[in-house]
């Protein structure tokens, strides 16, 4: 099994810095030169249907608009890469669906995809059961659909779409020989490119059964992730699975010994900034393994529920989503709810973290934090650059998420780069790389006087200490000497 990488390590679209891979590859040869020695996780770049690259039609081709095979194992060549799967669908444009939606069940790929009378007889399903699947799209997770050839009605599995019979996410049967078959090539096309690590996307959702969720359902989710990880690591690929979840499925991973995201450190600092008190931040950095990748901004938006249920009170979740709302944020609602009695419907915020976090410094301490903690410290592009809230995005695609995925052609992305918070950022991400304190696999965590937080990674003689003030909104760090690295203000 390979080690986990806890280096810094940069997420990004393919075309957020100049609009392809070769300019992110100039550039982080360049500017951002020995910023992120633990890699790219390079957001989907593959020919895809919808969701900006969420719905690949195939693996083993790069979009043109995004450059070529070769820029992305250049990437590759400069650093571990990362690369995501969508383990749980398929696109509705690729090959295998179209034959699919030709020929109906005398498609060769036709046992790839879930359809309901897999798991219901004659694909009748109880209200109960309907009602109980955990929605991410109106009405439904089904798509009907005609074949062409004989005019055939048939009903496939789409968890993901915008509207109830729309859908270009295919779910997958993980238990068909065809499936898993093709996640065996995908996987391969991946490792050839050179990646070191494959997100599960949506991994949760593999898990159906009829009464249940279909979300995360145990003992399901346990042998999908098991078959999962034996495919990858014969290709030379570890995995990490992509799940928002409460509690107990989160500790589940932990026991099991999987690498996870921590969806939790976003909100909780928020929140943390928000209040001016450090105990629960505190408490919770405490209870990170050191097998975890930590956000603060992502492609999504910030995770409330289910991530954030018991980490803070009910009341203070609905007054950080308050605040982050007159910060300029847009909410995405858990389907449903109204219908299942839920009052609080706040799935995700979708807002830039500058933004989110007051200013310059919110965001600068709340990086520090992040590069202190446990873990691999995954830094997300615009977060990075300082970028604000989108709103000409929002209203040109009409979708949230679009307040925070700008794109920079080069001389806005070279700017952004020399600007006084990335610059900081930047400082925090070579301490974290360069500091022998950090080659220990354990932090040393403490809250003080309210308001006051502490963070401190010791390494035989070597240490470095991040000290905040959360009222003030300032943070120190001092060190053991290490040539090259200042002690100082954040």
């Amino acid at each position: 099994m390979q080690e986990f990488d806890r280096r810094p390590q940069l997420i990004t679209y393919p075309d957020s810095f100049g609009g392809s891979i070769g300019r992110l590859n100039e550039l982080l040869r360049s500017e951002m030169n020995g910023w992120f020695t633990g890699g790219t996780h390079l957001l989907p770049p593959f020919p895809s249907s919808a969701d900006r690259g969420f719905a690949p039609t195939r693996y083993d081709q790069i979009d043109p608009a995004f450059g070529s095979w070769e820029d992305l194992e250049e990437l590759a060549s400069l650093a571990p890469l990362t690369l995501d799967v969508m383990v749980n669908h398929h696109s509705a444009q690729s090959a295998e669906f179209r034959d699919f939606a030709i020929y109906g069940r005398a498609s060769e790929h036709a046992d790839m995809f879930m359809r309901p009378d897999k798991l219901w007889p004659n694909g009748s399903i109880p209200d109960e059961d309907l009602d109980a699947i955990f929605l991410r799209k109106p009405g439904d997770p089904f798509l009907e659909l005609e074949i062409e050839q004989t005019g055939a009605k048939e009903v496939v599995w789409a968890t993901f779409g915008t509207t109830r019979n729309e859908s270009e996410q295919i779910d997958l049967d993980w238990e068909s020989p065809l499936t898993r078959k093709k996640y065996d090539s995908w996987f391969h096309s991946l490792a050839s490119a050179g990646a070191a690590e494959i997100r599960l996307d949506a991994v949760g959702y593999l898990s159906k059964r009829a009464g249940t969720s279909s979300f995360m359902v145990e003992p399901e989710i346990w042998d999908i992730l098991s078959s999962l990880s034996e495919t990858a690591g014969r290709h030379g690929l570890a995995v990490l699975p992509e799940i928002h979840a409460g509690s107990d499925k989160i500790k589940a991973l932990d026991a099991r010994g999987y690498s996870r995201y921590d969806f939790i450190l976003p909100g909780i600092m928020l929140d943390a900034l928000r209040r001016g008190s450090s105990g629960r931040l505190a408490e919770h950095l405490s209870t990170l393994p050191a097998k975890v990748v930590t956000t603060l901004d992502t492609h999504d938006g910030i995770p409330i529920q289910p991530d954030l249920v018991g980490a803070a009170p009910h009341e203070d979740l609905i007054a950080l989503c308050d605040v982050l709302s007159e910060r300029g944020a847009n909410l995405n609602r858990i389907l449903g709810a109204k219908q299942r009695g839920i009052d609080f419907d706040v799935h995700q915020v979708n807002i830039a973290y500058l933004d989110a976090a007051g200013g310059e410094d919110g965001l600068a301490i709340a990086r520090a934090v992040q590069v202190f903690g446990p873990g691999r410290p995954q830094v997300y592009y615009q977060g990075l650059l300082g970028g604000t809230n989108d709103h000409e995005a929002v209203d040109e695609s009409g979708e949230g998420r679009s307040i925070n995925r700008t794109n920079y052609d080069v001389d806005e992305a070279r700017r952004a780069l020399k600007s006084d918070v990335t610059q900081r950022q930047r400082r925090l991400l070579e301490i974290r790389s360069m500091h022998p304190a950090f080659q220990s696999k354990h932090s040393m965590i403490s809250a003080s006087a309210g308001d006051e937080l502490t963070m401190r990674w010791e390494n035989d003689r070597d240490w470095c200490q991040l000290t905040v003030n959360l009222k003030a909104v300032a943070a120190t760090i001092t060190m053991s000497p290490y040539e090259g690295l200042e002690p100082g203000p954040v």
